[in-house]
Order: C-alpha cells, then structure tokens, then sequence
C-alpha cells in the first residue's frame, strides 16, 4: 500500500441551535491535514428515496501506515484531495502491534452522500 495522501480533517465545535438543540457548526470547523495516508473507494450506490431525486453513496476506507496513529474521532468530517467531504462512520479502529501494544495502524471508514 501507498501512503503518499494528504486528507483535512474538520472538527467542528458544539453550539446551541435556535431552539436550544447542540448541533456542530461545521462553518466554524477546524480544518488539520493528515499527512501519508491511503483512501481507497470501497463500495459505492445509487438510490432514488421516495422517487423524487437520485442519491449516491460512496464508502472509503482510510488507512494509516504501520506505526502511525491519527487524531481522527467518529464525530470528525474529512475531506478527501478532491474535496468529497465525508462523514467517519463509528469509531477509528486503532489496531494494536501485539509486540510493543502501541497502535500498529488505524483503519477508518468513510461515507459520502450527494444528493
């Protein structure tokens, strides 16, 4: 694999929406590259809910290399070097190096929705 990507990720703050609801404010978003990793499309889709406009949705996997560990939460967006703006589905998976127990490399899925 090759980890020669550089990703930005967006970690937007909690605020309080007119009807006092925390919503994030992805206008305010702090924007981090990440550096040496690799975004491969796994799956992708296309739907028509309720008959009324076409729907696509891509799924990514990102992956770091061995050794490297990233600052990335499921709440986190990332925008991908051609500016698909995904959300990260669950939690990175932090694998652990059985030899040292520190992270050998994190796996994280990615979804896009247009439409």
């Amino acid at each position: 694999m090759i980890f020669e990507q550089t990703v930005v990720r967006l970690r937007a703050p909690l605020t309080a929406d007119r009807h006092n609801n925390r919503t994030r404010d992805w206008a305010a978003a702090a924007r981090v590259a990440l550096e040496f990793v690799n975004v491969q499309r796994a799956t992708t889709s296309e739907q028509t809910p309720g008959g009324n406009r076409d729907q696509t949705v891509a799924t990514y996997w990102l992956r770091t290399d061995d050794g490297e560990d990233l600052d990335l939460l499921a709440t986190d967006r990332v925008v991908l070097d051609d500016g698909t703006v995904c959300d990260v589905v669950g939690d990175p998976d932090r694998r652990r190096d059985p030899h040292t127990g520190g992270v050998h490399h994190v796996e994280v899925t990615l979804q896009a929705i247009r439409g």
